[in-house]
């Protein structure tokens, strides 16, 4: 069995940059609230930029910086929760972006998580595949996700993408642990993406941006999850 190394590391990010004083001109927010709160100063915006692009843009920084062969990549996963479309998906429309051709290219959806699942799929990949090279990214635009009037929710996000080439190797394991796990049932504290239904009756599912509950988000971040006993602890080293 090989496990797998990082190469190369690459980030692409859109040219616009909205500041905590900008966001103030359109809500009722303030820079003092925001980084008080977040930390967030300022934020990076998609105007002409796509989840594609910028993954397409990180692979081609990945390949200049390491001077691989296109031809030895056997994968490119993008994990993202706001996809272009769903159909082609982002990994298949930034590998044409790209110039590159035949390669296993899908998408990953495990939202804030996503990296850390493709990371791990990729260990799995580089025998399945039996490739040389893999690419991994984490590409979103969210503010598309955004409703730009909810300020519980529009300040958090922005857009931008980072990705590793990882390489297969006949070494010790190199990835020495991955844990894996989704609280399905916090699922509905935070939630967007729901897809307009129409035709047969169809209801709506749910709406298109970003719907948080912030009261039950904040614990879990901190690794304090309601209705149960356990706290996540940072990992002794």
């Amino acid at each position: 069995m090989k496990t797998i190394k990082i190469v190369n590391t690459a980030s692409q990010l859109p040219e616009k940059i909205v500041s905590n004083d900008d966001l103030s001109k359109i809500m009722d927010t303030s820079d003092e609230w925001i980084s008080s709160r977040t930390g967030i100063k300022n934020r990076h915006i998609a105007v002409e930029e796509t989840t594609a692009s910028l993954a397409a843009g990180v692979i081609k920084k990945l390949l200049l910086q390491s001077q691989v062969d296109p031809a030895e990549i056997g994968f490119i996963i993008v994990a993202t929760m706001s996809p272009d479309s769903t159909a082609p998906a982002a990994a298949a429309k930034a590998e044409q972006l790209a110039g590159l051709n035949g390669i296993a290219a899908f998408d990953l959806n495990a939202a804030c998580s996503g990296f850390a699942f493709a990371f791990t799929t990729a260990s799995g990949l580089v025998n399945s595949l039996d490739c040389k090279y893999g690419i991994v990214i984490g590409s979103e635009t969210l503010s598309k996700l955004v409703d730009w009037q909810d300020r519980r929710t529009a300040v958090l996000f922005g857009d931008g993408a980072g990705g590793v080439l990882v390489q297969a190797v006949d070494e010790d394991e190199r990835l020495l642990a991955s844990d894996l796990k989704t609280l399905a049932g916090d699922a509905d504290y935070l939630t967007a993406g729901f897809l307009p239904r129409q035709g047969w009756g169809q209801k709506k599912l749910g709406s298109p941006y970003f719907q948080m509950d912030g009261h039950a988000v904040y614990p879990l971040r901190h690794g304090k999850f309601p209705g149960r006993s356990a706290t996540l602890l940072p990992r002794q080293s």
